[in-house]
């Protein structure tokens, strides 16, 4: 009788023991569960900061530059003087360019942009620092369009992209 009432408790020890175990086992995996979410919730915030960033860099620089430029006078092909070619974009500032050529032609089904300079070129097969060209490829990518981009130390800059319109 003695030994079945100590293998009686014997066993309850360890059924108790087994559930403080099983429940510490839950408690970490929810803690590591809590710690994975609030990690997606971090890299999403971070990813949309990214995002925001580029779009503030590209698309809102982009757009005060083409407000402050007379829309009339692109379309007429006037020379846009160098006061006013300041407000512009990265390629006066980077390039040294004392000249930049912008061309936009829209077909029925396409839209080729060209953008040329006479700045000072860089080497596209290196890695950029900056985000402009990182930013162009992205959205070129994003539109499934084609991005070409010619540049020749001391020479100059091409970069020219063709999309396809979608009615």
């Amino acid at each position: 009788m003695f030994l079945l009432l100590r293998w009686t408790e014997q066993k309850k020890r360890l059924a108790e023991k087994h559930k403080q175990f099983a429940e510490q086992q839950i408690k970490q995996l929810e803690q590591e569960k809590q710690l994975i979410a609030t990690q997606a919730v971090l890299d999403v915030k971070t990813q949309e900061r990214s995002r925001l960033a580029r779009d503030l860099h590209d698309g809102l620089g982009s757009m005060l530059t083409g407000v402050k430029l007379n829309l009339e006078s692109v379309k007429n092909k006037t020379v846009i003087e160098q006061c006013d070619a300041e407000y512009f974009s990265n390629s006066m500032k980077h390039s040294g360019a004392s000249h930049i050529l912008v061309e936009i032609v829209a077909g029925s089904d396409k839209l080729f942009l060209t953008v040329q300079d006479d700045g000072c070129g860089f080497d596209y097969s290196e890695e950029s620092k900056g985000m402009g060209l990182s930013n162009i490829r992205t959205r070129v990518t994003a539109y499934n369009g084609i991005l070409n981009v010619d540049s020749k130390s001391g020479v100059g800059t091409e970069i020219s992209v063709e999309l396809t319109i979608d009615n």
